[in-house]
């Protein structure tokens, strides 16, 4: 008896090259919008669909938002639209740096993801992380010290000279230790411009987790949280205070009215 030929194990499996296709041109955006960002150029949506061509016209929303959620993971920057004569776009960094994330003048890729992926180590090493854990979590992502980056140029000078300088990161020497070791903490300016739950959020998206899958830090990260929300309702009780107290201070006539600065 000769036995009959299974059709489901010879048949080989289902290819969607449609949606292959559309994978395809979410890099080709994607790189499209990094090329653009490097050399100070908005992206036009008009450039984009040309880009893409009228096959793939129907397709461009999930292109630009598999694109643009591509870019902040990686980058930690987001895709805006600008003001401009016509529907434009930018990478703009999620932190205050210099340049729109590139800190030194002129064109570059944007070093958000970089301070992040820093303030993140520091977090988890308990706020305060040593020169050399650092090191070690950064030349898993083949970011080496001395050596020049295509994206964050040389990583030591950008690490205990930019950053430092800036007030993102506080780097200083180890209490007693020879020959002298060296530790980072978040700087005044990492704390002004993020927190605890924002950079972790960052880590576990990047690491297709959840922050609660840190349960320590993550309660850390609610507990400064709502210290910092806290500290921000109390200013705002201040200054009303103040303002109530203060006759040369005048408050609007209608309050439920906005008024324009």
């Amino acid at each position: 008896i000769q036995e009959k030929e299974s059709p489901v194990e010879d048949q080989p499996c289902p290819i969607r090259p449609h949606q292959e296709m559309v994978a395809r041109k979410v890099i080709v955006l994607l790189q499209h919008l990094l090329h653009n960002f490097n050399v100070k150029q908005l992206t036009t949506k008009e450039d984009m669909l040309k880009l893409l061509t009228k096959k793939y016209e129907d397709d461009f929303p999930e292109i630009f938002r598999k694109a643009s959620q591509k870019l902040e993971d990686a980058f930690a920057v987001e895709v805006r639209e600008v003001n401009s004569s016509k529907p434009s776009y930018n990478l703009i960094s999620k932190l205050k740096l210099p340049n729109n994330g590139r800190i030194r003048p002129g064109k570059g890729f944007p070093k958000t993801a970089f301070v992040m992926c820093v303030l993140g180590i520091i977090l988890i090493r308990g706020n305060c992380a040593s020169e050399e854990d650092i090191w070690k979590v950064l030349k898993k992502k083949r970011i080496y010290p001395g050596k020049k980056h295509r994206i964050f140029g040389e990583p030591r000078k950008l690490l205990t000279n930019y950053l430092v300088k800036l007030n993102y990161l506080e780097y200083r020497q180890v209490a007693g230790s020879v020959p002298p070791r060296y530790e980072f903490l978040w700087g005044p300016q990492a704390y002004a411009e993020t927190s605890k739950m924002k950079v972790l959020e960052y880590l576990a998206k990047i690491n297709q987790t959840t922050p609660s899958a840190m349960a320590a830090i993550y309660e850390e990260a609610l507990k400064d949280d709502q210290g910092q929300t806290e500290a921000r309702d109390e200013d705002d009780s201040d200054a009303t205070d103040q303002t109530s107290e203060d006759p040369s201070v005048k408050l609007p006539a209608n309050p439920t009215v906005p008024v324009d600065p």
